[in-house]
């Protein structure tokens, strides 16, 4: 007779708020770092949430999955690889099974090198951001060893659907020129929620938009997320978890206030909460993992003079890129480098697929990995590298698909056209091989 298998969570969170007037990012326009090291409402600071999630078979205990959500607006590659290699030197658990992934508030501190270039040249500014990424990577592998540490809970997972019109897409309709029709947008969010017996021990949600509510202001703040997972959590309990779906292009209109952000985020909050208590399907209680990178490549190749002209834009960011690139040697050979190594995973929970892509990919890969046989599709994992835009929208260039959304990263180029099809064909591969 076989032994019944069942699914084990725990959790964990904690307070990341800087403890510093740390540069906030996302917003080109801001001139001066934090105002205050007390968040904009201290009901919810920023947080480092965790979960672990391993299926048990009479003896036998899987090795967890573990996800960790960050308030902020993203992180490097050198970020999640120094807690990967830690995670897996300590516990033992390979880069398959560890997930991180960002918020995308762009009311959190500037974590390492992502989006640096919005920072001025400043060495005391710049020391404050090595001091808070240094602290944050040390609260990542708190949050995982605590996590780890606790006792499991038996639970049953239960996963929806529910249509909740948020988004808008920004490429399509102007914000000054949003009447309500939204264009090219996603409706669906996904909610998985963990029930042991009765009572509800947290959940995960996933809105593709991005967290640019509060459109100005210098108070941490984790937006429209933060506010409906702490909402969450006193209306039904445990943590939740906000995954950041493929909203690349997508904001949500009408923004600029603390009041709107929290009336978009109360909807966001009432729709899960309906389909919590209304309905649910079970996952089978097996899962499985996979991972690999991606070799994207870069549109163009710019040689020492080009970048040279670059550095007497008039664009600030623009300068500051041709300089960084100058600094570290691109372009005196006249060649960029080709290749990045675009971060790529999937995670089964009983018949149910997740994808996770780097980058702030635009909605279009929302239906792409769909047809591919994803369930849900995460963004801001691994490495937020910059801008991931489909075909469509690298060929038509602009914020999210040309070249000075690239140069906002320090990337050298904007990506080739084939980067939707080497993303999609190798999601489906990982998809097919691990017969997921």
């Amino acid at each position: 007779m076989n032994a019944k298998s069942t699914w084990e969570i725990t959790t964990s969170q904690l307070d990341i708020t800087p403890t510093e007037l740390v540069w906030l990012s996302g917003f080109a326009s801001r001139n001066r770092t934090a105002a205050s090291t007390q968040p904009l409402d201290p009901e919810f600071p920023l947080y480092a949430r965790a979960i672990a999630i391993r299926n048990k078979t009479g003896h036998r205990i899987s090795l967890p999955l573990v996800l960790v959500s960050l308030d902020v607006i993203g992180f490097d590659r050198h970020f999640s690889k120094t807690v990967h290699q830690e995670v897996e030197r300590e516990f033992g658990i390979s880069r398959d099974r560890l997930r991180i992934c960002a918020t995308h508030t762009h009311s959190g501190p500037v974590v390492g090198r992502n989006l640096i270039l919005l920072v001025p040249d400043d060495e005391v500014e710049h020391q404050k951001i090595i001091r808070y990424t240094e602290s944050l990577i040390s609260a990542v592998l708190k949050a995982i060893r605590e996590c780890i540490g606790k006792p499991y809970n038996t639970v049953d997972i239960y996963h929806a659907e529910v249509l909740i019109p948020l988004a808008t897409n920004r490429r399509q309709v102007a914000e000054r020129e949003f009447d309500g029709f939204r264009g090219t947008t996603e409706d669906r969010v996904p909610v998985l929620w963990f029930k042991k017996g009765k009572k509800i021990m947290g959940g995960m949600f996933g809105v593709a938009a991005h967290a640019t509510i509060l459109t100005s202001g210098y108070r941490y703040s984790g937006d429209y997320p933060g506010f409906a997972a702490k909402q969450l959590e006193r209306k039904i309990g445990g943590v939740w978890f906000f995954l950041a779906g493929c909203g690349g292009d997508q904001n949500i209109y009408p923004r600029g206030t603390v009041s709107l952000m929290k009336r978009h985020g109360s909807k966001l909050v009432d729709g899960i909460l309906k389909t919590v208590k209304e309905r649910g399907r079970r996952l089978e209680p097996d899962a499985a993992a996979g991972d690999m990178h991606v070799d994207v490549r870069f549109a163009r190749r710019y040689s020492g003079r080009e970048l040279s002209i670059r550095a007497r834009s008039r664009n600030l960011i623009e300068r500051r890129a041709a300089d960084q690139l100058h600094a570290i040697g691109i372009g005196e050979d006249g060649k960029t480098d080709s290749l990045y190594p675009f971060p790529l995973g999937v995670w089964r929970l009983g018949d149910m697929r997740i994808v996770f892509m780097g980058g702030e990919p635009t909605v279009g890969y929302i239906s792409l990995l769909r047809k591919a046989g994803a369930s849900w599709v995460v963004g801001y994992s691994q490495d937020v590298m910059g801008y991931v835009g489909t075909a469509e929208v690298i060929k038509d260039g602009g914020r999210e698909g040309g070249e000075r959304a690239a140069w906002y990263y320090g990337l050298p180029s904007a990506w080739a056209v084939d980067t939707e099809r080497r993303i999609v064909d190798s999601a489906y591969s990982i998809l097919t091989d691990l017969s997921l």
